[in-house]
């Protein structure tokens, strides 16, 4: 669920007018497909790691509103963003893992991404589970090398991807499924 709070409409547009009536917006839904696995693949376009924005939930993603166009006339569900030094940042609505030497991987958040709150729940979960994690600068090449991908939001918590820009993943694979069993028996 998604609450949106704006100033409102105001008579001379001064910032420091406070508007009669603010606007709200409540809407819902799962965006990435429920009980699904993901097909997913590239941006054509990197984010910027360095718009000081980035890192914060705000209604200014205009990019990622396009991006989400070209995923869906692409066929995908997800695309993966790397951002102007070609690391991998996150997807258009979630933060991305992945496996590679049994070791769970994620991109750190001075890639440029917002930092989620199921990414901080599945790192918590990783060290309680004992998972060796790494946080850090991965690239196109990394991710598709990977044994498993993942992707999280706070909606559908982890979402295994099962084909990134034509490589098939396991969507089974014993990292994800323990952390999503993990995840799923923290919930009340």
């Amino acid at each position: 669920m998604r609450i949106t709070v704006s100033r409102g409409s105001s008579k001379t547009s001064r910032p420091s007018e406070i508007p009669e009536r603010p606007n709200i917006v409540i809407t819902g839904d799962n965006l990435l497909p429920s009980g699904a696995n993901v097909k997913a693949g590239f941006a054509g376009w990197p984010s910027n790691e360095s718009d000081p924005a980035v890192c914060h939930k705000t209604t200014s993603r205009f990019s990622l509103g396009i991006a989400s166009r070209d995923a869906r006339r692409q066929g995908l569900d997800e695309l993966v963003f790397l951002n102007t030094k070609r690391f991998v940042t996150e997807g258009i609505i979630s933060n991305i893992f992945f496996v590679k030497d049994k070791t769970l991987k994620t991109p750190a958040k001075e890639c440029g991404l917002l930092a989620g709150i199921a990414r901080a729940k599945v790192l918590e979960s990783a060290k309680d589970l004992g998972i060796k994690t790494k946080e850090g600068k991965f690239t196109k090449d990394d991710l598709l090398n990977g044994d498993e991908i993942f992707f999280t939001n706070s909606n559908s918590l982890i979402t295994p991807c099962e084909e990134l820009e034509g490589k098939r993943f396991d969507t089974d694979g014993k990292i994800t499924a323990r952390l999503k069993r993990e995840i799923a028996s923290l919930l009340p």
